[in-house]
């Protein structure tokens, strides 16, 4: 999950120290969080459990037991007590599904991907 909220911080870091990069390079709206969390970028944007979330209370205890530990992993990246997972090559700019293919550009596959996840995970050269 940290890697995955890192993704988007990092890129609003990016950001903020190339003030000449076009939003259109991570297919953002904005420069803030909000403008880089879209449903182009992140595919649970909008979807049935981010609608769900809106209001904790009404998830089970599963989906319940998922967005608190989220939500505490999320607080922890923008507190600066939860590490990106991949700091020292660079930080983590991008997220696929695995075997859906690499997202191209500028970014690069990590040799090492975080255990159990169906996910893989890519830096930016920079």
């Amino acid at each position: 999950m940290a890697a995955v909220g890192y993704t988007a911080v990092n890129r609003v870091r990016y950001f903020s120290g190339h003030p000449k990069v076009r939003t259109s390079f991570f297919s953002a709206s904005g420069r803030s969080l909000s403008g880089v969390i879209n449903a182009n970028q992140y595919g649970s944007v909008g979807g049935p459990l981010w609608r769900a979330a809106a209001n904790p209370s009404k998830l089970n205890q599963l989906e319940a037991g998922y967005w608190s530990l989220s939500n505490e992993i999320a607080k922890g990246i923008l507190a600066g007590g939860t590490a990106d997972p991949y700091v020292v090559d660079g930080g983590t700019f991008a997220v696929r599904t695995r075997n859906s293919g690499a997202p191209g550009g500028s970014f690069f596959e990590f040799k090492t991907q975080v255990p159990g996840s169906n996910n893989t995970f890519y830096g930016l050269q920079q």
